[in-house]
Parts: structure tokens; sequence; C-alpha cells
């Protein structure tokens, strides 16, 4: 008896709330849309990108782009240009 229960309670439920589950649709695809789609860009930064190629065939490098940023004798310069426009966008921004 519990498990007719339980089986009816799903399908019971699903069937009571649909117009729930409809609403929560635009937001799902806007969440998928907006921000986990956009993270598959992050794979530039291990490849050496070429457009006309696109993501799945162009060449891996790896690490290499970060060893270069990091050994570049500008580095500490653009990072702290990088914090300080951060901290504006925020203090100025936010109020």
């Amino acid at each position: 008896m519990v498990l007719r229960k339980t089986k009816r309670a799903t399908g019971g439920h699903l069937r009571s709330y649909w117009m729930l589950y409809a609403m929560a649709v635009p937001g799902v695809v806007w969440l998928v849309l907006f921000r986990y789609i956009p993270m598959m860009g992050s794979i530039i930064a291990f490849q050496e990108y070429q457009i006309f190629r696109g993501f799945l065939q162009s060449p891996w490098v790896g690490l290499a782009h970060f060893q270069r940023l990091f050994a570049s004798p500008d580095f500490y310069r653009v990072f702290r240009n990088t914090l300080i426009l951060g901290f504006y966008n925020v203090f100025l921004t936010f109020p």
C-alpha cells in the first residue's frame, strides 16, 4: 500500500502543481543560457584559439598562457590596476 501511495503522490504532485513547474521554466532557461553556457568560453584560456576552427578543433596549449602572464614584467602593475578598478566599481556603483 505504501508503494501505491508513493507512486500516486509523485504523479499527483506533478499534475497538481504543473503551473509552478511551468513558472520555473523561464528561470531555468535563463540560468542555463546566461550562467552555464558562457562557462564553456573558459576553454579558450587553455587553447591556442582560432576563430575559424572553433572550441573543439583549436589546439590545446595547457597552462602556457598563464605561465606567460605570470612571467610578464607588467603583471603586478596590471593586477594592481585590476584591483583598483574593481574597488572603484564596487564602492562607486553600489550605492
